[in-house]
């Protein structure tokens, strides 16, 4: 029974190896070189490492329509074995190697050979290229200065477990900040101002205020803080100043002098 197998499998064996391929040479494209240079000055690229069929030229290109001078060297047969270049302008240069074998087979007895082809690529930067900066994004439409539209709110926040210090407590209690206050600062309630914990109920306040408010609690920050709106509409959070008068200029910077 084995025996009529391997008689049966045996033609078919000997017809599939017809079709197998071998390599005469295996192409492998392989470019040694430098990656930068210096404006001006010629280098050279070679094909070291890599292997091509006898007779067939290695062949060398520049990608992306870069201008430069190319003369190629033969060594020990293999054309185009090395390339020398002088670069016409700065800029990044592609430069492609092609290198070729040949596969050969037996098709009912008679040789047959293909040609392979291996391509390389190699990136050298002659001179200094600049990188190109991405686009900046658009930015926020900017917020007019609460000194411009005449409606400035100020709020200050605050833990009431944080530790201020005595100065920053006298500068909320400065006849000279509340006055400033009281004259640049727009009318809502009370008073044109408000010095609050960050956990005060403010349900019996104006609806202004309680917008403000609500704008001031969404925030991430550190307390204390000076909050600054026009109207409603926040403008900018800075930290309260260590002593009154770094205080009563930060204010001016938004409600003027």
């Amino acid at each position: 029974m084995k025996t009529a197998m391997i008689r049966l499998l045996l033609p078919l064996a000997l017809v599939f190896a017809t079709w197998l391929p071998a390599h005469a040479v295996e192409p492998k494209a392989k470019i040694e070189g430098p990656t930068s240079v210096p404006f001006g000055q010629p280098f050279v690229l070679t094909a070291e490492g890599s292997t091509s069929e006898p007779g067939f030229p290695l062949t060398w290109s520049i990608r992306d329509g870069k201008k430069a001078t190319l003369v190629t060297f033969d060594k020990d047969g293999a054309k185009g074995y090395a390339l020398f270049v002088k670069s016409a302008e700065p800029g990044e240069y592609v430069f492609r190697l092609k290198v070729k074998g040949l596969s050969t087979y037996t098709v009912d007895g008679k040789p047959q050979s293909l040609v392979d082809t291996d391509i390389e690529d190699h990136r050298v930067v002659v001179g200094t290229v600049k990188p190109i900066d991405p686009p900046a994004p658009p930015g926020p439409t900017p917020t007019p200065t609460p000194a411009t539209v005449g409606n400035l709110r100020v709020l200050f926040l605050y833990e009431t477990s944080a530790n201020l210090t005595a100065e920053q407590l006298a500068t909320m209690n400065s006849p000279d900040i509340r006055g400033y206050l009281n004259a640049k600062t727009l009318k809502d309630g009370n008073s044109a101002y408000r010095y609050w914990d960050r956990n005060i109920d403010i349900s019996e306040e104006t609806p202004g205020w309680q917008s403000a408010y609500t704008a001031a609690k969404a925030m991430t920050i550190t307390s204390p803080r000076v909050l600054f709106f026009a109207g409603t509409a926040f403008v900018k959070s800075e930290p309260l100043p260590p002593t009154e008068a770094a205080t009563l200029e930060l204010l001016k910077k938004y409600g003027g002098e």
